[in-house]
């Protein structure tokens, strides 16, 4: 995104709905960042280029959770 990174863009997402399940997915992948960004409320992180299967998994995950 040109004006903001994924940790501005969570924080931003967080102080609209503090529930909403959020996965990231970024071209500058460090660990540091995956952690960081899963300290504040990041279901998951995914480095692009994006296993299509393991997301999959992750949503369908996230989508049993939330039914429970």
């Amino acid at each position: 995104m040109p004006h903001m990174d994924g940790t501005e863009t969570l924080r931003l997402i967080r102080e609209i709905d503090e529930d909403i399940q959020v996965i990231v997915v970024s071209g500058y992948a460090s660990e540091d960042l995956a952690r960081d960004l899963l300290k504040h409320g990041a279901c998951d992180f995914f480095q692009k280029l994006v296993d299509l299967l393991r997301l999959q998994e992750t949503v369908e995950r996230l989508r049993t959770l939330r039914e429970i």
